[in-house]
């Protein structure tokens, strides 16, 4: 009945006036009423109700066609091109933005570059890129502080990481890795300090998992500016985290106490085709020039290590037999190996080599 009503509508509709009787005429039977429509009229209703379809159709297409554009507006950015320190923080600051590839030249930094998220830097010519942190002992900042949490995934490619100075006894001159996951490749680290703590260039916190592959980790210092601090691993330190250097040199660093080039406070470690070399120790009861290992698991294989130093000349007594100890590679605790290495013209006064 309701639809029979509906149909009566549509007629009227269609035909643009009261309804009347034509012949030959179509009786439709209701309980109380009694009406009558021609063919021609019903025939107008249904094209009148396929127009209305084919407006709901329409207007739905338009729904969907509009769903579609808000939701392409809010796709992420997957990659952005920067030019200058400024527009490199604000992406960072952009959680939409994945893929930050920066332009050559050097960024000047005011503050440290604080990476609290997964992201990709990436130099557009490898090399070619310079993060300058600019810092002294009276303005001091880190060039990259990565916290991105357990699940983050950090990528730094083809960058040049330099200047950072720092007074802490939690370290990381350039680079401080507190969490997440991250690859430094093809990249340099050097000219970094930590005056009175570990990791003059890079340090390796206890929730993160670091590989270095095809880099280069020189000319970094840790604690040789005021006589404070654990002083541990000029170039590197690991602290409870997990660490992979591949294909890469690390040399030229220093530190005050131990672990000239990598200190392994504990965590785990592997060293794979590298050269580690002329790294140094200069303090008194100092140990492992070159490699350092207080606790953790550390394997070291295909890799050289040479020309590095603890200070000759350590006093008798007072823990000598620990001092100035280990030029190429120091182990006071843990399980290290070492395979398919070569490890000479280092000097100590005790375990010129290995100790």
């Amino acid at each position: 009945r309701t639809a029979l009503r509906c149909i009566l509508a549509l007629c009227c509709l269609a035909t643009a006036q009261p309804c009347v009787k034509l012949v030959p005429p179509i009786k439709l039977t209701t309980s109380t009423t009694s009406t009558t429509f021609s063919a021609a009229a019903i025939a107008a209703a249904a094209v009148a109700m396929a127009a209305a379809t084919v407006a709901i159709a329409a207007a739905a297409v338009a729904i969907a066609a509009a769903a579609l554009a808000a939701a392409s507006a809010s796709i992420a950015i997957t990659e952005i091109q920067v030019s200058t320190s400024t527009s490199l923080t604000s992406a960072l600051a952009n959680p939409a933005v994945g893929h930050i590839i920066l332009a050559p030249g050097t960024y000047n930094l005011s503050t440290q570059l604080s990476i609290t998220r997964s992201v990709v830097l990436e130099a557009a010519v490898p090399g070619s890129v310079v993060l300058h942190a600019q810092a002294s002992s009276s303005s001091q900042r880190r060039v990259l502080n990565i916290n991105p949490g357990p699940s983050g995934v950090v990528q730094l490619i083809g960058l040049n990481i330099t200047g950072g100075y720092i007074h802490s006894y939690l370290g990381g001159g350039g680079v401080l890795v507190d969490s997440g996951t991250v690859s430094i490749m093809s990249s340099q680290i050097y000219g970094n300090t930590n005056g009175a703590g570990d990791g003059g260039g890079v340090f390796v916190n206890y929730e993160a998992t670091v590989s270095l592959t095809n880099c280069q980790v020189f000319s970094n210092q840790a604690g040789l500016q005021d006589g404070q601090g654990s002083q541990r691993g000029g170039g590197i330190c690991v602290s409870g985290g997990t660490l992979t250097i591949s294909s890469s040199s690390v040399y030229g660093n220093a530190a005050g106490y131990s672990g000239g080039g990598v200190a392994v406070d504990s965590g785990s470690v592997s060293i794979i085709s590298s050269q580690i070399h002329n790294n140094s120790v200069s303090y008194l009861y100092g140990s492992g020039g070159d490699v350092f290992f207080s606790w953790g698991t550390v394997t070291i294989s295909s890799s050289s290590i040479y020309g590095n130093t603890v200070a000759t000349g350590a006093q008798s007594g007072g823990g000598s037999l620990q001092s100035r100890a280990g030029g190429g590679i120091y182990v006071s605790g843990g399980t290290v190996s070492i395979i398919n290495c070569q490890v000479y013209s280092n000097q100590a006064d005790q375990g010129g080599g290995v100790y």
